[in-house]
């Protein structure tokens, strides 16, 4: 006897059915009933040429495009993809607010200096530091034989002023102007002399200057020691630097009439030039993005006497007064109560921003 379980189950075959004997199904019971199903059947029996479109649905297509409530989706994109398409929001002209250095007149507001300008002014001449105070305008001498030609210096926080640089020389100094102390740095890593250096942030950047020929090389002095940075484009000695909003910006040189801007260890050179190859111009702060270019020497051509505002924002130079007196220079300026002081020897530059006026005075 057997289980019941081992029953062999009866198993009906399935129905064979052709194509055409399916569609024809479907069409009296209404299921798959569409042109195309109906095409495939024409296509199979042979009604239908390959490709060609069943009247139905020509038709179909035709009234569809006759709809009013019908986007054809390509058309809408060649009329405006913006503003025909329904999935994406219809664009809008927003106007601006205004801000502190923008109105709706377009007025552009040069915003202030906010690097803090040096209370003392520095000049190195040969075997003379000229130290000039700018809050009780009094003028002190360093006389020291270790202060070479082409040496240059700069005024540092804390009554500190750097000196760097020279013939032949990589050595660095300090001086203290309370005390009066010179003391021996560390030295650069490049000899070099005719270079320039400037203060920003809270370092010095010593740039280019004269070895065995033009130098691209860069330092970086910071809390004694020295470091090296990114080289610039182009080779300058002569020339002359200024540190603003964290950047520093070289202008000009012996060979060089260009402007180059450094900024986070990379150089790049701006689009905007001085008027002419000028070496030894002074440079002090106007605005945050705007530097006064004064004096210099042409190469071959003699003296300049002319001055420039150099808008390092939107690269525009713009023509001041001129000097009435030659002016060579050799470190940075300062801005205090619009007034732009620069040193040389011991004569005191003076030019009113507000006025655009110039004064010379002889310190004693």
């Amino acid at each position: 006897m057997g289980c019941g379980c081992c029953k062999k189950s009866d198993v009906t075959e399935p129905e064979k059915r052709n194509i055409s004997q399916a569609i024809a199904k479907s069409e009296t019971e209404n299921i798959f009933d569409s042109p195309f199903t109906r095409e495939a059947v024409r296509d199979h029996d042979g009604t239908l040429k390959p490709g060609q479109i069943p009247e139905i649905v020509e038709n179909a297509y035709d009234q569809l495009l006759g709809d009013e409530n019908f986007l054809d989706i390509e058309e809408s994109f060649a009329l405006n993809p913006l503003k025909a398409n329904p999935f994406v929001e219809e664009w809008k002209e927003v106007p601006v607010s205004p801000s502190k250095y923008l109105q709706y007149d377009q007025v552009y507001n040069k915003p202030p200096v906010k690097d803090i300008q040096p209370a003392v002014l520095v000049d190195l001449t040969q075997n003379f530091l000229s130290i000039f105070d700018t809050r009780n305008q009094n003028i002190d001498r360093l006389e020291s034989r270790i202060f070479t030609r082409g040496a240059r210096a700069i005024y540092l926080p804390s009554q500190i002023i750097l000196i760097c640089g020279g013939k032949n020389s990589k050595a660095s100094y300090t001086v203290d102007i309370e005390k009066k102390e010179l003391k021996k740095g560390n030295d650069m890593f490049e000899e070099r002399e005719y270079h320039s250096v400037c203060y920003v942030g809270d370092y010095a950047m010593a740039t280019g200057g004269m070895a065995y020929e033009e130098l691209y090389a860069c330092e970086i002095y910071f809390r004694g020691c020295w470091s090296r940075t990114g080289n610039m484009v182009q080779a300058r000695s002569f020339h002359s630097s200024i540190g603003l909003e964290k950047c520093v910006y070289v202008i000009g040189g012996m060979r060089v009439k260009s402007l180059e801007k450094w900024s986070d260890g990379k150089w790049s050179v701006l689009d905007l030039v001085l008027p002419s190859n000028l070496s030894r111009i002074g440079v002090a702060p106007l605005t945050a993005y705007s530097i006064l270019v004064v004096g210099g020497e042409q190469s071959g051509k003699g003296y300049s006497i002319g001055t420039w505002e150099l808008d390092v924002n939107i690269c525009k130079a713009e023509q001041l007064a001129n000097l009435p007196n030659i002016g060579l220079f050799d470190s940075c300026g300062s801005l205090a109560s619009d007034v732009v002081f620069l040193l040389l020897a011991e004569c005191l530059y003076q030019f009113n921003v507000k006025s655009k006026t110039w004064t010379i005075s002889k310190l004693t």
